[in-house]
């Protein structure tokens, strides 16, 4: 799926071929349709393996008894963590216009429900103190912004390993958000 997806950021979701994604997997086009229908399919499958990756992260937070600061950064640290890992340079995941209707409704949905407890994270971090006061939707804003451009930028090959990554962005996001001791 990944290969198939990076050929899609290559080259543009409508630009690119079932058969194109068959020659970069080094497969038949034949064998490609056994595993997804069709080009449409497997945006969809990457759209959704995104927000798996999100809603882990926020189980995660859910699951932590630290403060609502804490359990940001533990939901932004798995969030990152997936979207290098296996989503890493799949920059076609800020297109859902190419998704059929249905399937965009969902993933928007998907989406919103990610959105919406992000804004209780936050909302948790500024009762208890954790997080300075600032407006908590452009606190998500910033957050969610840095989390769904890595895919957009984000290449193996660069002169940071993910993990370096990903703490370096959980300092930024920590003295971001973090209340100031009196």
């Amino acid at each position: 799926m990944r290969t198939a997806a990076q050929a899609f950021s290559r080259n543009g979701f409508g630009n690119t071929s079932m058969e194109e994604v068959a020659l970069s997997l080094g497969i038949s086009k034949a064998t490609l349709y056994q595993y997804f229908k069709s080009k449409q399919e497997i945006l969809f499958q990457c759209h959704l393996l995104s927000i798996q990756h999100g809603m882990a992260g926020l189980e995660l937070a859910r699951q932590s008894s630290g403060s609502g600061l804490e359990r940001l950064l533990v939901f932004l640290r798995r969030y990152m963590t997936g979207a290098f890992g296996e989503l890493g340079g799949l920059s076609m995941l800020g297109d859902v216009t190419s998704l059929t209707p249905e399937r965009r409704g969902q993933v928007t949905a998907k989406r919103a429900d990610i959105s919406h407890m992000t804004d209780s994270l936050i909302e948790d971090g500024l009762r208890d103190g954790s997080i300075r006061p600032c407006d908590a939707k452009l606190a998500k804003l910033f957050a969610m912004g840095v989390v769904n451009w890595i895919p957009s930028w984000y290449s193996d090959e660069g002169e940071r390993s993910a993990a370096e990554i990903v703490e370096a962005f959980i300092d930024f996001f920590a003295h971001s958000f973090a209340a100031k001791p009196e």
